[in-house]
């Protein structure tokens, strides 16, 4: 079996070129390395253009794409499992080599890794493993998203991925950390595995790049684009083989998770009718319209033992 670790990369090409670097450091040849360089205007060509391994390969899109790169470097991997992290994240190998056997065995949609800042774990999770569907998605959205230590599944990513490239990967995904919409279509294919070893230690804090913008021209991470994200979480659960209720239930929780905690500030009524509303700017679809009607019987029901 061979592992991929993936890097999506803008504008820092010293803290990229010490990342790979220390990957390389391994002697594993079932490892690779694939940096996707977003249209950098700094040396981060130059410096990577350097590097003389046969496990490592180098791309760099010929525009800006935006987020796109987040799943765009996946597919530029050869890997059956593919370890997606930030630029500024190192990998700790040995553990990634840990992890190795347990994706032969258990051959999960997605292994979510441990995660520490400057030696210190901020991400640590239970080892265990959950069903494909419902069980997957629900625990995966109960747990943080940061980007780092996902493994994805490659053959499943392809699965859900049906040929799309390019910036179609951001309209069918969405234009703000749109992995984590891949992530949930997959575990409706297969199992998420949860793992207590750190995979990912940010060892050099990069700035964070206000620059990154998707074809539309607006910056990716702005707060205009984080509402938009939530109907995109929306949009996508659409295209999920789930039941009915079980759909709703996860509306109860995304909505509850993004718009409340995170736009409180922006919207003191953030359940009411003209915002949910506005989050159906389509007008027929069927998911927001059963939510808005009848978002007080699904509260009732807000156990999973009762949906599933």
């Amino acid at each position: 079996m061979k592992i991929s670790i993936c890097i999506p990369t803008y504008g820092r090409g010293d803290i990229v070129y010490e990342n790979v670097l220390k990957c390389l450091e391994s002697k594993n040849d079932n490892i690779e390395v694939v940096v996707s360089d977003n249209c950098s205007d700094d040396n981060t060509e130059e410096l990577l253009s350097k590097i003389e391994d046969t496990r490592f390969k180098y791309f760099k899109n010929k525009y800006n794409n935006g987020a796109d790169n987040l799943i765009s470097v996946l597919t530029y991997a050869t890997g059956d499992y593919l370890l997606l992290t930030s630029d500024e994240d190192t990998i700790i190998i040995e553990n990634l080599e840990k992890i190795m056997p347990i994706l032969e065995n258990e051959k999960p949609a997605i292994l979510k890794g441990s995660a520490s800042l400057f030696g210190n774990p901020y991400m640590k999770h239970r080892n265990g493993v959950y069903h494909k569907g419902f069980e997957a998605i629900s625990v995966y959205d109960s747990g943080c998203k940061y980007m780092s230590a996902y493994i994805f599944c490659k053959e499943i990513m392809n699965k859900v991925l049906d040929g799309i490239t390019g910036t179609d990967i951001n309209r069918r995904f969405g234009y703000s950390y749109n992995f984590t919409n891949l992530t949930r279509e997959m575990l409706q294919y297969g199992s998420l595995c949860f793992r207590e070893e750190i995979l990912t230690d940010q060892f050099a804090k990069g700035k964070r790049c206000e620059q990154t913008y998707f074809d539309g021209g607006e910056c990716c991470y702005s707060v205009n684009m984080r509402m938009k994200a939530a109907y995109e979480k929306l949009d996508s659960l659409k295209r999920i083989i789930l039941t009915e209720r079980q759909k709703y239930y996860l509306c109860e929780l995304y909505l509850t998770k993004d718009v409340v905690r995170m736009y409180i500030h922006e919207f003191k009524n953030a359940f009411d009718k003209d915002l949910l509303n506005e989050l159906n700017n389509n007008g027929d679809d069927m998911i927001y319209h059963y939510y808005i009607d009848n978002r007080e019987v699904l509260k009732k029901s807000n156990t999973s033992k009762d949906i599933i």
